[in-house]
């Protein structure tokens, strides 16, 4: 069925890195959401109606109806979605070099309150309804309805979960989840219809009404969070950070690599930077070159842009690959993951200076005290005086 959609209104729909058809599959998972959620918010409202005409306006199906409301946000967010990703697919301008992306980070924080404060009223209507004890009506009707719904919402989290999975799209992803918890959220209002209608439990309707509501506030809490998180600037992302030391270490001239710093700036724009190191008696030319090469080759596989540092590492200078082999071995004592790089001595006159980097896990201060202590009491054990200029990093 997904590959029949895209195949209908996406034009060159299996070039899925070209940005306008990415902006046009997810385009058509909006429209797909906008529409099946207006119907099933037009069909549960119709019902509720019908319902509460058959009981003579003595009762409004609350659950019903809260269920109802999450269909409209749902169909809100897909809105959102929609205007989102036009936005997000315009280029670079001098005011957003990097382009617009973000925006769908941007827009799933608006529908994440939204969300939030449609949960709230749902909880206090609902509340209301089971402290003034009043008595629900379910029949046949509202059982069909409800089992449609969950058919129609499984559909909408297949077509979601496997557009977003075809274009790696976050928002689409996380909105497949959604869809399929709404399953579940209708499911409790179809076994409130069951056992009101099949074994006249009128009771329930109210407190039925308040665990959807705590469940779409809970969705509406864990979607900000997920929004919030990549603006505020998260970890890297190991599988990429896998496959750029992938592609570097396939270069037979680089010894090492180091201080991978990712910069996302949306689902499928990324920057890079990172440290090579390479052998101290290349020529600045080749150095070069090779850095050239490796960028490249990221923009070329990856479609990311790269900067990248250039490292000298002396191999020829015994006394560099002993001071290199002494710093391992004393960090990987506190840190098994731990190691060194930028090793260089340099010699003055009066003085011989002792340069590295370490990288450790720990970001305790005293921890790291410990080590560098550690790695200087053990260079003079050896009989080794230097003046020492250490820098600690971390991954990110």
């Amino acid at each position: 069925m997904i590959t029949l959609l895209r195949r209908l209104f996406i034009k060159n729909y299996q070039n899925v890195e070209d940005e306008n058809v990415r902006k046009n599959h997810g385009m058509l998972a909006a429209i797909f959401g906008i529409i099946s959620n207006l119907i099933l918010v037009c069909v549960k409202v119709a019902a509720a109606i019908i319902i509460s005409a058959n009981a003579g306006w003595t009762f409004f199906p609350i659950a019903l109806l809260a269920d109802a409301i999450n269909n409209t946000s749902d169909a809100f967010t897909s809105i959102v979605t929609l205007v989102s990703f036009k936005i997000a697919a315009k280029p670079g301008d001098k005011e957003h070099p990097f382009g617009h992306e973000r925006v769908e980070y941007i827009a799933s924080m608006i529908v994440s309150f939204f969300i939030i404060v449609v949960a709230v009223e749902i909880f206090k209507s609902s509340l209301e309804k089971v402290i003034s004890s009043e008595i629900a009506e379910y029949d046949i009707l509202s059982v069909v309805i409800l089992a449609l719904a969950i058919v129609l919402k499984f559909i909408q989290s297949h077509v979601n979960r496997s557009i977003g999975k075809i274009i790696n799209s976050p928002a689409l992803k996380a909105t497949a989840l959604d869809s399929l918890l709404d399953c579940l959220v209708t499911g409790v209002v179809l076994a409130c219809a069951l056992l009101t209608w099949g074994f006249g439990w009128t009771f329930l309707d109210g407190y039925f009404g308040m665990a959807v509501a705590v469940f779409v506030f809970i969705s509406g809490v864990r979607s900000l969070l997920e929004s919030f998180s990549p603006l505020i600037g998260e970890a890297n992302n190991e599988e990429l950070v896998e496959k750029i030391t992938a592609i570097v270490n396939s270069n037979e001239k680089v010894l090492g690599i180091h201080d991978m710093i990712c910069h996302s700036y949306g689902p499928t724009k990324s920057f890079v930077s990172f440290h090579i190191e390479v052998n101290a008696h290349m020529s600045l030319e080749e150095s070069h070159d090779i850095a050239d090469t490796i960028e490249e080759k990221i923009r070329a596989e990856l479609k990311i842009e790269a900067n990248i540092h250039v490292d000298p590492v002396d191999l020829d200078d015994p006394e560099i690959v002993e001071a290199r082999d002494t710093i391992n071995q004393v960090i990987r004592n506190y840190d098994p993951e731990g190691n060194c790089h930028d090793v260089r001595i340099v010699r003055g006159t009066k003085a011989k200076t002792l340069r590295f980097d370490i990288l450790v896990l720990t970001r305790d201060k005293k921890e790291q005290a410990k080590i560098t202590k550690a790695i200087k009491d053990e260079f003079e054990k050896k009989g080794c005086h230097y003046v020492y200029k250490i820098n600690i990093d971390h991954p990110f």
